[in-house]
């Protein structure tokens, strides 16, 4: 009994030990990790005041150092947000109001999004009023890609989203059983060259399965940046 005693005595103590051991390395990292951060920020405030010392941004560089959160195509500081996409990668989906550009795929619709202005950590919402933004210049022509699919199954149309216009799978698969439970079709915008390229290896995919896949291009009607959803009869 006594022996049994004793070693249950030594394992709590041996617990204890390894319990503080773990809570010192925890705590150190903790702290390490907070100095880094706050030694990162201290270095990006100084680069941002140096960047206002020479007259401001000279270039995209520095721009995007003052406002991070802008449009990586364009600069633009006027963004479509969506909530964040669930699955095995969570992010939070934007489609740039100007240049249509999109982390996660032409296929983010406007009309269930919220405009809002991005600001700069760094600044002042006065300050940022005051910041001019890149100039942006249109040189690429668009078309856009009306996507219907009147079959009876999905499983098609959500190949395609995935393969051909890159879309995760969960958010292709979602596209689709609402797309089709509505009747609908969506309106991608892409460039006139990708989107070409797209269509044809749709297309191609459609006659191989025997598929009544629709593609329709047309020009945008009154600028790049317009993605809807678009009802359709198919």
């Amino acid at each position: 009994m006594a022996l049994f005693l004793g070693y249950v005595i030594i394992c709590l103590i041996w617990g204890c030990l390894l319990s503080g051991f773990l809570w010192v390395f925890w705590l150190s990292y903790r702290v390490d990790r907070q100095r880094k951060e706050q030694l990162g920020f201290a270095e990006q405030v100084a680069r941002i005041q140096q960047i206002f010392k020479t007259g401001g941004p000279r270039n995209r560089r520095d721009y995007f150092a003052i406002f991070p959160q802008a449009c990586p195509r364009c600069g633009y500081r006027q963004l479509h947000t969506e909530p964040p996409l669930f699955g095995p990668r969570q992010q939070r989906v934007f489609l740039c109001s100007r240049c249509s550009y999109s982390n996660c795929a032409p296929l983010t619709s406007k009309l269930n999004s919220i405009l809002r202005d991005v600001g700069s950590p760094y600044l002042t919402p006065e300050e940022t009023q005051t910041m001019a933004e890149l100039p942006y210049e249109q040189s690429e022509s668009h078309s856009q890609i009306f996507v219907s699919h009147p079959g009876k199954s999905i499983e098609f149309l959500v190949t395609v989203l995935s393969q051909v216009f890159e879309l995760p799978r969960e958010v292709a698969f979602n596209t689709a059983t609402e797309t089709h439970r509505q009747g609908q079709g969506y309106v991608l915008t892409l460039r006139k060259a990708e989107a070409e390229e797209k269509i044809n290896l749709a297309l191609d995919m459609a006659r191989k399965q025997g598929s009544p896949l629709r593609l329709t291009t047309a020009a945008p009607e009154n600028s790049p940046t317009s993605i809807a959803a678009t009802s359709t009869s198919g």
